[in-house]
């Protein structure tokens, strides 16, 4: 059971009835086996976030939730290299998309802890247009027209 990531559910690491592989779709190598969780897992999850905003401090304290989130951003920041190896391998993504993916984690939770929206964060990142073309390879371009920052 150590081998299969499993889900972190009401404070306990849990499995499902179902376990999935995972596998780099550039080779079909398994990079991995996991919990498959379904409805019964996704309730337990949802009720067990009710439950801990409601009968716990996380719904009284924004400095609770602040530090949360300052570790979360801190973390995604520190792992971005990491985390952009897993995104690519398990997605297919070329590495660059799955660094940008990546790096944006820790600045839009930072951003958020800043007071700042999401699109006022984000801004320039609706200004290129990715496209995919047949030889899998990413081509960006600015996007015509003036940009407003409201979103795509």
């Amino acid at each position: 059971m150590d081998d299969i990531a499993r889900n972190w559910i009401n404070g306990e690491w849990v499995t499902s009835d179902r376990v999935s592989e995972s596998l780099d779709p550039a080779t079909g190598r398994s990079l991995g086996r996991y919990a498959d969780a379904g409805e019964h897992e996704a309730r337990a999850a949802v009720a067990a976030a009710k439950a801990a905003f409601e009968h716990s401090l996380w719904s009284r304290d924004r400095q609770l939730r602040s530090r949360a989130l300052r570790e979360m951003a801190e973390l995604f920041d520190t792992h971005a290299a990491e985390l952009s190896r897993m995104i690519s391998q398990e997605n297919g993504k070329l590495l660059a998309e799955a660094d940008f993916e990546s790096h944006s984690a820790g600045q839009t939770l930072s951003g958020a802890l800043a007071g700042r929206s999401l699109s006022s964060s984000t801004a320039n990142c609706g200004r290129f247009v990715s496209e995919r073309l047949p030889h899998e390879h990413t081509v960006e371009r600015e996007r015509p027209g003036k940009w407003d920052g409201r979103g795509l």
